[in-house]
């Protein structure tokens, strides 16, 4: 952009297959409600513990290297019910990339029988929590977030 500003990224949506980070859990007891199976606020507990896996990976600690971040948009779509025990694959893929936010896509597996479970997706939004105002993404973040695919 003319103003120095970095320009927004709109990534390619992938295919379920293309997800390009993966984490696995076991659902546990307390995650399932009086019907038996995963409680639907539960799902959020388990993409939060996928992104910060991601993180980790991309060289973070409890988050993005560099960058405080808040959830300004969250959903998800139940696809069909887990059950105590269940080994469950969370998938995340980055689909967009702005000035200040980016947005993740997620899709949790049952590791059994390959069955979807949910789709789901989160908008992160850098922040500056002494000025309570959303910051641009810096260079060194965008870089991670993007695996070198500016």
């Amino acid at each position: 952009m003319a103003d120095g500003s970095p320009t927004p990224t709109h990534l390619p949506r992938r295919e379920p297959g293309e997800f390009v980070f993966s984490h696995r859990l076991a659902v546990r007891f307390r995650d399932c409600d009086a019907m038996g199976h995963v409680n639907h606020a539960v799902y959020f507990t388990y993409l939060e513990q996928c992104r910060f896996a991601w993180w980790r990976h991309l060289g973070g600690s409890s988050g993005l290297p560099g960058a405080d971040t808040i959830i300004a948009h969250a959903e998800c779509d139940y696809r069909a019910p887990a059950f105590v025990h269940d080994e469950l694959d969370i998938r995340l893929t980055l689909t967009d990339c702005g000035k200040s936010s980016f947005t993740l896509q997620y899709a949790i597996l049952d590791v059994a029988t390959g069955k979807r479970v949910a789709d789901a997706r989160t908008v992160s939004v850098t922040f500056d929590y002494l000025t309570g105002r959303p910051v641009p993404i810096s260079d060194a973040t965008r870089r991670l977030l993007l695996g070198g695919r500016e």
